[in-house]
């Protein structure tokens, strides 16, 4: 199973649970980290909305429109289940961060031509607390892009936005992750 598409394996999971298994192995480690990133949880809490997202990820299997992929429809049920826990739960930020090694900042850097600057003035950890300060709306565009490398066309899937909106969002999260950086 393990030279399956995604695809092939959620058409496949509907049937076999050990397909469904292959996936959750693929996407448990990042769906973690991403939850955590979007969210701001510590890790014990990312594994416990993953675990949720991932039991509605199975009960709805059946429902997954193969003409999309596999990863963005993922994503956003991951996504929607981290929102639903913070509107649960009323959480607040409380300095929580990933550990810096996830973060993988030199894309985001380089195309705000700070990749000098960041190597010589600023850390990971840096960074990742000015991006803590952004609207949600940024952040989340900035990691999918970013940290997550996915293109527009998954973003706007995951995020129910326009790609034409998810293009504009992404211009004003640099541009203002670039004004406080540069502050």
């Amino acid at each position: 199973m393990k030279n399956k598409t995604d695809t092939a394996l959620a058409l496949l999971a509907r049937e076999d649970i050990r397909a469904f298994e292959e996936l959750i192995t693929r996407y448990e480690r990042p769906l973690t980290f991403f939850i955590m990133r979007i969210s701001d949880v510590v890790h014990s809490d990312a594994e416990d909305i993953l675990q949720e997202a991932l039991i509605k990820c199975w009960t709805h299997i059946k429902e997954y429109d193969s003409s999309f992929p596999f990863k963005s429809w993922l994503y956003r049920m991951t996504r929607n289940e981290t929102i639903s826990h913070y509107r649960k739960k009323k959480v607040q930020n409380h300095g929580h961060t990933v550990p810096s090694e996830v973060w993988e900042f030199d894309h985001l850097a380089e195309d705000l031509d700070l990749q000098q600057e960041v190597a010589a003035e600023m850390t990971g950890e840096h960074l990742h607390k000015v991006l803590g300060t952004l609207s949600k709306k940024y952040r989340e565009v900035l990691i999918l892009r970013y940290m997550e490398d996915l293109e527009y066309e998954a973003i706007s899937d995951i995020i129910k936005k326009p790609i034409g909106t998810v293009g504009t969002l992404l211009s004003r999260a640099k541009k203002e992750l670039q004004r406080q950086l540069t502050a």
